[in-house]
């Protein structure tokens, strides 16, 4: 619903298409000389974007992936049933790039050899982003896991009250997931409110899965997490009264960070005339900085 929520902002752009609003743009730019050979590396939305964008416009591409499958972030939405329509965006990503004719490269890791082997005229990036660690004490006080982790294995979210530290759009959502299988879950967000992050028309849909699930879901705001203990999540207030609130294990949703070495590591290659970094591993963000960053990166090769 962002194409809906940005207009209150002023905005008029489309998360999966990012020709919308730019159609000027689009029409302006050149034809490729030739056709190039691509090495998109990285399987999430911008990698796959950026794959199909470039084999649209005549280019030969490779798309090696790390791990066992196409979608990267988007892997999440498969299970979870807020998500269907994203999940049916990531399926009709993967059904484009083969579509297209790409050669995807499974488990594959890509460094600087692998690039200077194959030899391509410009490598696109997308490698992503990974989890924020947590840097205060007692880590090990009780069972700890990522968000997006608990979206692909929930089972392995034994605990009853689980406390999630951060209270952005991903933890809420991580909240509403685990608190609709019966879990009775607290959302710690430093901020004056949560999901601050969440368009209009987002914020209204989300409070009405909220709402859903009723008390197994309490979101307490101007909340520091200080520290992690046997009992729960040791908190600091707003007006410096500190509390624990109880947890048998704890969900981390403090964000992401790029993962700026992978791209200077792999930007050092020798031989590559334009190198291009998109999506997560450029700056964190959500899926229409993904498709976009994706699509003009191979715009930009001609």
């Amino acid at each position: 619903n962002n194409c809906l929520g940005r207009k209150y902002d002023g905005m008029n752009n489309c998360d999966v298409n990012p020709t919308a609003g730019a159609e000027l743009w689009t029409v302006r730019t050149p034809e490729p000389k030739e056709a190039r050979k691509v090495l998109v590396v990285g399987g999430g939305p911008a990698g796959m974007q950026a794959a199909i964008t470039a084999a649209e416009r005549g280019h030969r591409v490779v798309l090696a992936e790390a791990t066992d499958s196409l979608g990267g972030a988007l892997k999440f939405s498969f299970n979870d049933d807020h998500k269907t329509d994203l999940a049916g965006f990531a399926s009709w990503l993967r059904y484009q790039v083969f579509k297209h004719a790409v050669d995807v490269r499974l488990d594959t890791a890509v460094d600087a050899y692998f690039i200077e082997k194959e030899k391509p005229y410009a490598v696109i990036c997308a490698v992503g982003a990974e989890p924020i660690r947590p840097s205060f004490p007692g880590l090990d006080a009780l069972p700890r896991f990522f968000a997006t982790d608990v979206y692909l294995n929930p089972e392995a979210v034994q605990g009853n009250e689980p406390v999630i530290v951060g209270g952005g759009l991903v933890g809420c959502e991580v909240g509403i997931f685990l608190a609709s299988r019966g879990k009775n879950v607290t959302i710690l967000e430093m901020g004056p409110e949560f999901a601050p992050d969440a368009n209009i028309i987002h914020r209204d849909s989300m409070n009405e899965a909220i709402r859903e699930v009723g008390d197994r879901l309490r979101i307490l705001t101007g909340r520091k997490c200080e520290a992690i203990t046997a009992a729960g999540v040791k908190v600091r207030g707003v007006d410096g009264t500190e509390d624990v609130v109880g947890a048998d294990c704890v969900i981390c949703a403090m964000g992401f960070t790029p993962k700026y070495e992978s791209v200077l590591a792999l930007q050092r290659a020798k031989g590559v005339t334009k190198f291009f970094a998109a999506g997560d591993c450029r700056v964190s963000s959500r899926v229409k900085n993904a498709i976009h960053g994706g699509y003009y990166a191979a715009m930009d090769i001609v």
